[in-house]
């Protein structure tokens, strides 16, 4: 024997039984999980544009992927705000995550302050599978070099930085290969 549910309506429309109110109930939460998933960005591009919303404008030179230019972005971002762990998460996977993490550590000690003022990223040669960018500090005088490289099997980790220097002299060591000034272009320096 079936029951029926009567519910009091103070619209004045007819009374909605159980089975009508479950039926709203998970019609009304579907959607909601509909919105909530599909509607709003992702975490990871609320990240992304909130970044970008906070920091000082990378000028560029040369001719970055759309992947290489984020990966350089991040990583003058994280200096900027001294978060070394952050920028250690960046690194190629060639090298162990404590040697990434010391690397990160030294960057951010040498290269904070000039990130957080005007940066040039030039970007040398073709984003193939490597690409080799240099960083100007305006505000410092300082340059840095970063070895860019598809990470992964086949690439499938994207684009990460080279991060295995331990030692400050040589993990701050300006690029003697690089021009001196932005925008001149060299070509990729030997491997």
């Amino acid at each position: 024997m079936s029951r029926t549910v009567r519910m009091i309506d103070t619209a004045g429309s007819p009374p909605m039984t159980q089975n009508r109110t479950s039926a709203l109930f998970a019609a009304v939460l579907t959607l909601a999980v509909v919105v909530v998933y599909l509607g709003l960005p992702s975490d990871p591009d609320v990240e992304y544009t909130n970044d970008y919303a906070d920091h000082t404008a990378l000028q560029v030179a040369g001719y970055p992927s759309s992947e290489t230019l984020e990966v350089v972005q991040k990583a003058v971002w994280r200096m900027a705000d001294g978060d070394a762990g952050r920028l250690s998460a960046l690194a190629t996977s060639d090298g162990s995550k404590t040697r990434a993490l010391t690397n990160a550590k030294i960057w951010v000690e040498a290269f904070g302050k000039g990130s957080q003022g005007r940066v040039t990223a030039e970007f040398m040669g073709p984003a193939i599978d490597r690409q080799a960018v240099v960083l100007y500090f305006h505000d410092t005088g300082r340059r840095m070099a970063l070895r860019l490289r598809l990470d992964g099997n086949a690439g499938e980790d994207g684009w990460k930085i080279g991060m295995n220097e331990t030692d400050p002299k040589t993990a701050t060591a300006e690029p003697t290969w690089a021009p001196t000034a932005p925008g001149t272009g060299v070509p990729l320096p030997p491997r």
